[in-house]
């Protein structure tokens, strides 16, 4: 019997993989890029995940291998956010809204532990864990949802739902009823992110209100409440921070594979003339530079706080006058703590990741050609290499870009 049973699971899952070949949605995605995140992480980055998925897509096809559910009074929900630190920031978005409209005890299944921990730790009601289990334990939730671009539902227990948070139950059978309207049934991850964006300019969407899914979720603004350690901000005192008037800038990215860097960051060269000019211009002031261990230090910083917790770097980014970047993780991070930026655009666009209080930044006539093919983040469709756009956006600007908001954040600091 139990080799029967083995053999019968065996062959479900090979059924399965061949099945997830022909799917056509975030599946598909996840495994398009499968080559990607083995040259970036390994095979056990692929082998696990990949199980897990086959796990959960045989138990969608056969209900009598599902676990039972749950049998108290709170709604379990899993909940996957995908991408980069940003993006696990504007998920959040959706947590915060699912804890509001219903009595809920949430799983965050993450990929990136550290972004999980400073986003979603401590909130009440909420655990972090890694992403591996997600799919082959979503079944034994009352809800499982998937964040991206879009707010996937991959299974979900209608009776309880109904019995338990009957608010909760109409905004999913909406959105499950009506995903035909809602979502981009394109195979390509690049490709439709880039139709996705097409349809928020037209809209006016940005990379928080698209999460509203045809208005089943109600967001009204882009921030969300942000945890912060008080143990790290003595850190952040003995640094000597704190009696200290300094501004903040990074010069990196997320790795999204093994070799090479983004093309969205700002020119190494311009950054040094730029902390040259700070310095003149402002001789008094802290130029900081933070970021992951593994940023290239740029000359004329006088201090560097690289590869450290990221709740060393709330407390550093909270005190910041003003904050420098491409567009990326610190930067969604500094708007939750009231921090203003300037940021660099170069292949993403300002429509969807733009915060009106900072100093968005875009070359005129070459910008935005994220999406436009496959290789977008490493390669420039008109140089076939660097980004042409963001060697475009000169020091000058930017310096002047920087003195204005530190003028206008140190006034008001004195008031």
């Amino acid at each position: 019997m139990i080799y029967f049973v083995t053999g019968f699971l065996l062959l479900c899952c090979a059924a399965e993989a061949a099945l997830l070949i022909k799917d056509e949605g975030i599946v598909a995605g996840l495994l398009a890029s499968a080559a990607q995140v083995r040259a970036a992480k390994g095979s056990g980055a692929v082998v696990r995940p990949a199980f897990s998925m086959i796990c959960g897509k045989v138990k969608d096809r056969i209900p009598v291998l599902r676990r039972g559910g749950y049998t108290d009074d709170f709604v379990h929900i899993a909940f996957h956010p995908s991408g980069g630190l940003g993006d696990y920031i504007v998920s959040a978005k959706i947590v915060e809204e699912l804890q509001a409209v219903a009595a809920c005890r949430i799983t965050v299944f993450c990929e990136h532990m550290e972004y999980g921990r400073a986003v979603y730790t401590p909130r009440e009601g909420v655990d972090v864990c890694s992403y591996d289990g997600f799919e082959a334990t979503r079944h034994s939730y009352d809800l499982a949802l998937q964040a991206e671009h879009f707010i996937h539902v991959r299974n979900w227990n209608p009776k309880r739902l109904s019995a338990l948070a009957p608010h909760l139950y109409q905004k999913i059978d909406c959105l499950c009823s009506h995903w035909d309207t809602v979502y981009i049934p394109v195979r390509q991850q690049w490709w439709r992110e880039r139709l996705r964006f097409a349809q928020c300019e037209i809209f006016g969407w940005n990379r928080w209100t698209e999460l509203r899914m045809g208005g089943v979720f109600f967001i009204e603004d882009m921030h969300i409440t942000m945890p912060m350690d008080e143990a790290y901000r003595m850190r952040w005192k003995e640094m000597g921070l704190a009696n200290r008037q300094y501004l903040t800038f990074n010069y990196g990215a997320d790795k999204m594979r093994a070799e090479g860097t983004q093309i969205k960051l700002w020119p190494k060269a311009y950054y040094e003339k730029l902390l040259s000019e700070l310095h003149r211009c402002r001789p008094g002031m802290l130029l900081v530079q933070i970021g992951s261990g593994s940023c290239e230090k740029i000359a004329g910083a006088d201090l560097y706080i690289l590869g450290q917790s990221l709740e060393l770097t709330k407390w550093v980014l909270a005190g910041s006058a003003v904050h420098i970047d491409c567009e990326g993780g610190l930067v969604h991070l500094a708007a939750q703590l009231d921090t203003r930026c300037v940021v660099m655009f170069g292949p993403t666009p300002v429509h969807m990741y733009g915060y009106a209080q900072n100093a968005n930044l875009q070359a005129e006539g070459c910008a935005y050609c994220m999406g436009l093919h496959k290789d977008w983040a490493y390669r420039c469709l008109r140089t076939g290499g660097r980004a042409a756009c963001l060697e475009r956006i000169k020091p000058e600007r930017v310096l002047e870009a920087c003195l204005e908001i530190v003028d206008e954040v140190c006034t008001l600091r004195k008031m």
